[in-house]
């Protein structure tokens, strides 16, 4: 019995040991028979699915907003913020991703590892929150003013 909870126990910390070595880097190996450079990037913002990703060296920045689920419907494609950290020196790129859907031969800039990808929220879909918040004050407002009119009118 002592053996078998040792051996849980082993089985427990192998995964935990596995993903602190892919966090120390940026990049690894996935295998001997692939031979393909894998690299992380993190996607946050206006996509469906935001987060961290092992993608395949080379991956460009079309790809990687599409392997996190594309853009939301609020999301400016205008406004992409990609952040390079080279030589502990920070580099933070806007990028204007119609430019690249829109015109034939412009190259799509490639991710680097560990680079992160912002994809910001347009103008419309900043309103529509301010609009979404405007109307649950209301509703609150005149929750207030009705159960206060209906205390006073008793007496």
């Amino acid at each position: 019995m002592k053996h078998y909870r040792i051996i849980m126990s082993l089985l427990l910390l192998i995964p935990l040991l596995i993903s602190a070595q892919v966090d120390r880097t940026d990049y690894f190996v996935p295998g001997e028979q692939e031979k393909e450079l894998m690299i992380i990037v993190h996607v946050w913002g206006e996509v469906n699915n935001p987060g961290r990703f092992i993608v395949r060296d080379g991956t460009n920045l079309l790809d990687i907003i599409s392997e996190a689920g594309g853009p939301t419907r609020y999301a400016s494609l205008k406004k992409v913020y990609v952040a390079h950290k080279r030589d502990e020196n920070p580099h933070i790129e806007m990028i204007n991703i119609r430019t690249y859907t829109e015109r034939e031969n412009i190259p799509i800039p490639v991710l680097l590892p560990g680079d992160v990808v912002l994809v910001k929220r347009s103008t419309w879909g900043f309103l529509l929150d301010i609009g979404q918040l405007t109307g649950q004050m209301t509703v609150i407002l005149n929750t207030i003013w009705l159960v206060l009119n209906i205390s006073n009118f008793g007496g």
